[in-house]
């Protein structure tokens, strides 16, 4: 909607040039979780010894070591115990973008593959996700599994992590997904 107003665009860049330079300005550090994060936003303007990147801790070992968990329905089911299964783990939001996930879900079964996506997570999209999975008609591909605490088990059981983010500053699910050894299918974001 506010995208819409001509020329605010133009008012909100130039207030936020305004905001890096207030904090260039009075900042003896400034931290970021990448360097790809400090450059967007601060093209890294400034003394050197001003930035600094402040990795995001992983406890790999959580990943690693954790024993397989079955996904519901997965242990008694036949389809879904032979199914190819592919895990997305974070927000249900706008800048995760599971949003695809249902079209991708709905493609893959037109063309006849056996594949069940899980989704870890909830957020303000969580109905329209639901919604949308419904209305394709692959509520048996794609699942919703709301908050849990036996993510890294559920990792170690899955096939291939799915991150369609479309907005990202340093992603630690793709640090987990890697840290449980499974590979990652991922958007070409910063």
């Amino acid at each position: 909607f506010l995208s819409k107003i001509p020329g605010l665009d133009a008012v909100f860049e130039r207030f936020q040039i305004h905001e890096r330079e207030r904090v260039l300005a009075s900042a003896t550090c400034v931290l970021g979780c990448s360097k790809s994060v400090l450059d967007e936003h601060f093209q890294l303007r400034g003394s050197s010894n001003q930035f600094e990147i402040l990795y995001p801790p992983v406890a790999v070992e959580r990943f690693r070591d954790a024993l397989p968990v079955f996904f519901p329905d997965q242990g008694v089911n036949p389809t879904k115990r032979a199914a190819f299964k592919i895990i997305n783990v974070g927000n249900v939001d706008y800048s995760k973008n599971q949003a695809i996930i249902p079209e991708v879900a709905s493609q893959l079964k037109k063309r006849g593959f056996n594949v069940v996506f899980y989704i870890i997570g909830y957020g303000n999209l969580y109905n329209k996700l639901r919604e949308k999975i419904f209305s394709l008609g692959v509520e048996n591909e794609v699942v919703l599994l709301g908050k849990r605490s036996d993510v890294p088990g559920l990792l170690r059981n899955a096939d291939l992590a799915f991150h369609p983010s479309i907005v990202e500053g340093f992603p630690i699910s793709v640090l987990e997904y890697q840290a449980a050894g499974l590979a990652v299918c991922g958007s070409d974001i910063g």
